[in-house]
């Protein structure tokens, strides 16, 4: 069995440095450390570029390990959005062409293209297919839920699938909820154990896909992971059972074996965030309707087809996150027409990264997602995040007035 371990990294533009020092010291720094040490280790990593811009300022040695680690083909970079927007949320001339920026950061950091991409908050429309595709991606991991929703079964989720949208071609690989779940929370002999039955079961392709602050920087976990030695372990056992699972970068191992069942995956995210998007009535609703069904010994066969909210309803829910996003939109729209007005129509948005104009940059990194949602994990309950996303939309007004 092939193993992708997709990890993600993220800092919001306008987040106080104190966080990204912490995420630093706790997280990601000891988790490349260790990756550096354990070399049988081969991951995708994908690094935000509001992340990767602070680590190129306030550390750059970390940017030059991973250089190292890139290099030597231990490392497959990663691609999204350049400043991690939530590509739904977005006018179409904005998804691909922030896509294609990252990418070009990518190249111009680490010397390598890459087609594999991550999906911002795991927000999926059928649509978004054609978008990754014109942005430059091949393949992007979701969540299985998405899988069970479009009515598959777990046992039928043994490697990646094509779909498409308006004839281009996207590959997607299903990340296996219970790899989600056990990574780095069960001790490490069941975590193996876990692997070793998925690959006894014939799963070709197992995908980890979640965050990179889970081994570090969520509650409790820099003490259990990185200084408790949980990663370490890990690692350590990963190498033990070589001869049976070999970890492979996800982009290399879908292109290896290219995917010929095809499916079509209904617009979703995951469970707590579609959850979070509805009203406190509804919440309470949907766990009442989740406790009967539990207690009807129905709920583990009924779950998958339960969809209820969509991520779009954050912005009928929070007025202010509604008024940032129109104002956003209003001023992507005037800064499309001057850049295509400025080029002439010789190159598309976002194919050199180093090149972009103000206006341009600053409109991207005022469509950063974590202000426009609210969770556990997203902040339009910050007003430091929301501040960040106002300024830049200033910034790229600014500009547009300074250009004529």
């Amino acid at each position: 069995m092939k193993l992708s371990l997709v990890v993600h990294a993220h800092q919001p533009p306008g987040n106080f440095d104190s966080v990204f020092h912490e995420g630093v010291d706790r997280c990601y720094g000891p988790f490349l450390d260790l990756l550096d040490e354990f070399d049988h280790v081969r991951a995708s990593l994908h690094f935000s570029g509001s992340l990767l811009e602070w680590l190129e300022r306030h550390a750059p040695e970390r940017v030059e390990q991973l250089r190292r680690l890139v290099a030597r083909g231990q490392v497959e970079p990663v691609a999204a959005g350049m400043y991690e927007p939530v590509l739904a949320l977005l006018p179409a001339h904005d998804r691909a062409a922030q896509l294609r920026a990252h990418r070009s950061y990518l190249r111009r950091l680490f010397g390598v293209d890459t087609h594999t991409g991550w999906l911002t908050e795991r927000v999926w429309e059928p649509s978004l297919a054609a978008d990754l595709v014109d942005g430059g991606i091949d393949v992007v991991p979701l969540d299985e839920r998405h899988f069970l929703s479009a009515g598959l079964r777990t046992e039928e989720l043994t490697g990646a699938f094509v779909t498409e949208y308006q004839a281009k071609p996207l590959m997607i690989a299903p990340a296996l909820e219970e790899l989600r779940m056990s990574i780095p929370w069960r001790p490490v002999p069941e975590a193996v154990a876990m692997l070793r039955r998925h690959a006894a079961n014939g799963v070709e392709l197992a995908v980890f896909g979640d965050d990179m602050e889970k081994f570090g920087m969520w509650p409790g976990t820099f003490r259990s992971v990185i200084r408790g030695g949980w990663l370490r372990r890990f690692f350590t056992a990963l190498g033990r059972i070589e001869d049976e699972i070999e970890l492979v970068p996800l982009g290399e191992a879908v292109a290896a074996a290219p995917p010929t069942r095809r499916v079509y995956i209904p617009d979703g995210s995951y469970p707590e965030m579609l959850g979070w998007s509805m009203t406190p009535r509804a919440q309470r609703e949907l766990a009442a309707t989740r406790a009967d069904l539990e207690q009807a010994g129905t709920w583990e066969r009924t779950e998958p087809f339960v969809h209820a909210g969509v991520y779009l309803q954050f912005l009928a829910k929070y007025p202010e996150a509604n008024h940032l996003h129109k104002r956003m939109l209003d001023v992507s729209h005037r800064v499309a027409a001057r850049v295509e007005r400025r080029a002439g129509g010789r190159a598309r948005a976002g194919e050199d990264e180093a090149a972009l104009p103000e206006m341009q940059r600053a409109l991207w990194r005022a469509q950063a997602n974590c202000a426009y949602w609210h969770g556990w994990f997203g902040g339009t309950y910050l007003p430091h995040l929301r501040h960040a996303l106002w300024r830049s939309l200033l910034v790229s007004e600014r500009a547009l007035e300074a250009d004529g």
